[in-house]
């Protein structure tokens, strides 16, 4: 006969497992020359770089996709909105003698068009290179300008009106991509937020579009305002997020500076920062650098480093040699950092090299929250929570027999449990210091 005894088994009951970290992936939203309008696609790796044109064609939200890929580690959804606005291009002007060369079609992004004049003389002698990165990058052999020539995946054609071209001379011009309107953007985010896709970070992708500098900076405080409010409407349906949307392109100085600045000053949100000026970025798709806004730039290293980290953090080092010539340094100008927007910057000990300065957000000033990152860590801990208290949903707890509040053990219980997930999403992983996460007995 077996002696009397006890005996133990030891189970484990995963009490720290914890909703999965999304902060590395986006959700990328724009227009492109193809695809359909509210429909997500995920793509994992760098590799589906092709596969994303496969599905978009050309455009701002196709580059945007190719660029996280090939430097993020998460995954970039991509959902193409509506366009609005049709794509335009610029007349051309000429540095030089040379007759005005014309453009024609619709272009699939923005471009900074500069035609080269290699060999002079009548318009069946004279031949040219072509350049949509505004000089970065040239086409490779002269072409000859006896016919219309169609620049390849662009759009845009561009005819020789006859006459006598001089060597030498350059011809400039710019393409506005197409745009999509404040609902159709927001339209097309809910469509992510709808989908299964996981995301935590928003990137509306193209510069706000108008007839002039102070209408375009206009139309990107609209934006940004409308995309605050999809985000504030996510949130109650617990789905916690930030974004940036790439601001305008206004001209590449002060006053453009303070055009683009102006209308953000009525403009108030924890949840959106905006571009201010540009940064040329090397695309890789087609190895040219395009004048992107310096939102690109910093999305793409939050999707790189922890959510706690700054974006401007030197000692991480460089955003890298696919970030080039700004038009617009903080550390010379402080326009646009002044009027709350996300700017780039070079350090005298750093040479050329560019960081961002910081992830602002439009936040007010008293705000807790005037960084990206700070919000996204409390995204972050809203997700572990909402997770953490959904569990507890339906439960039977004790209340007070006089007030109906919770009672208070029953309160500290969820509190414990809640702030256990919290302490290891956030404080093992080096987000915060400490936790503090309380029961409202005074609403349940």
């Amino acid at each position: 006969m077996p002696l009397p005894g006890v005996s133990l088994a030891v189970t484990d009951g995963g009490i720290g497992t914890i909703v999965p970290d999304n902060s590395a992936n986006v959700l990328i939203v724009g227009v492109s020359s193809s695809g359909t309008a509210g429909v997500v696609n995920t793509f994992r790796s760098a590799s589906a770089i092709d596969a994303v044109r496969t599905a978009f064609g050309e455009g701002p939200i196709v580059e945007a996709a190719a660029l996280y890929l090939a430097t993020g580690s998460g995954d970039v959804n991509v959902v193409k909105a509506t366009t609005v606005t049709a794509a335009t291009s610029s007349t051309m002007t000429v540095t030089g003698t040379s007759p005005t060369i014309t453009l024609s079609g619709t272009p699939n992004d923005d471009y900074d068009y500069l035609v080269l004049v290699t060999t002079g003389g009548a318009t069946a002698a004279a031949y040219y290179q072509f350049s949509l990165d505004g000089g970065q990058t040239y086409n490779g052999t002269p072409l000859a300008m006896t016919a219309p020539y169609l620049m390849p995946n662009t759009g845009v054609t561009l005819t020789f009106p006859a006459g006598t071209y001089v060597a030498g001379d350059t011809e400039a011009g710019i393409a506005y991509a197409a745009n999509a309107s404040d609902a159709n953007i927001t339209t097309a985010i809910q469509a992510g937020l709808d989908s299964t896709a996981s995301f935590s970070l928003v990137h509306v992708v193209g510069f706000s579009t108008g007839a002039s500098d102070a209408a375009r900076a206009t139309a990107c405080a609209s934006l940004a305002a409308a995309v605050d409010a999809k985000i504030a409407t996510a949130a109650t349906s617990g789905r916690y997020l930030r974004a940036v949307v790439d601001g305008a392109r206004v001209a590449r100085t002060s006053a453009g500076a303070t055009a683009l600045v102006s209308p953000m000053a009525t403009v108030f949100s924890t949840t959106v920062g905006y571009g201010g000026g540009e940064v040329r970025i090397l695309s890789p798709i087609k190895n040219r650098r395009y004048c992107r806004s310096v939102a690109w730039a910093l999305v793409s290293r939050l999707l790189r480093v922890p959510i706690s980290e700054h974006a401007g953090f030197v000692g991480r080092g460089s955003l890298g040699s696919l970030f080039t010539a700004p038009t617009h340094d903080q550390r010379v100008s402080a326009t646009y950092d002044n009027g709350r927007a996300i700017t780039v910057c070079t350090y005298p000990q750093r040479g050329a090299d560019l960081f961002v300065t910081r992830a602002a957000l439009l936040s007010q000033p008293t705000s807790d929250f005037k960084r990206l990152e700070l919000g996204r860590v409390m995204d972050r801990a809203c997700d572990v929570a909402l997770a953490a208290l959904t569990n507890f949903v339906a439960g039977s707890y004790r209340v007070n027999a006089t007030t109906g509040k919770l009672d208070p053990k029953d309160a500290k219980a969820i509190e414990d449990t809640v702030t256990g997930k919290l302490k290891i999403a956030l404080k093992e992983a080096q987000h915060v210091t400490d936790i503090y996460f309380v029961v409202d007995t005074n609403n349940n």
